[in-house]
């Protein structure tokens, strides 16, 4: 069980009540990292939901780079103090969309994917207000990806028109 404190400072948590907060402090553990420690793999399946309590970890996707080359490891987001990740523990098909790297030792606080699936089908007002965290969590991540992706682009053309005939 971890202090509802720590909970009421996460974003994905804001409205939540004091009763819904100690309901899921009831099953969260608080979890320590090294720096370099891989939490989760893009692709396989979802365990548990973190929220970051301490420290710094990087989001990461694999970029094929062809036959002849390993996947690049390209960083999505980055995710700090009172941030959440690993929102597919709750959506299918529980797999994660990306990859989780401890930047600095890491102190999380970490729920076991099939108890926060149990509790929100049992609680469905908490259900719902985690949904909606979730839902303002996956908008921030697509405009920051949009804007990242946005920002690539433009260099790229930029680069492109420098270029002698273009």
């Amino acid at each position: 069980m971890v202090p509802i404190k720590i909970l009421k400072e996460a974003n994905i948590f804001k409205n939540l009540n004091d009763a819904q907060l100690e309901k899921l402090a009831s099953i969260a553990e608080s979890e320590t990292h090294r720096a370099g420690t891989l939490l989760f793999k893009e692709g396989n399946v979802t365990n548990h939901f973190y929220i970051v309590e301490e420290g710094k970890v990087s989001l990461r996707i694999a970029i094929d780079m062809g036959p002849m080359q390993a996947p690049m490891q390209f960083p999505m987001a980055t995710v700090t103090r009172g941030e959440a990740m690993a929102w597919s523990a709750l959506v299918e098909p529980h797999k994660h969309s990306v990859s989780g790297l401890c930047m600095e030792d890491s102190k999380l606080v970490s729920v076991e994917a099939g108890k926060l699936r149990e509790l929100v089908d049992q609680d469905p007002a908490l259900g719902l207000a985690v949904m909606k965290g979730i839902a303002k969590l996956l908008a921030s991540r697509l405009r920051d990806a949009r804007i990242l992706m946005f920002s690539e682009r433009a260099a790229a053309q930029l680069q492109e028109m420098k270029t002698p005939g273009y």
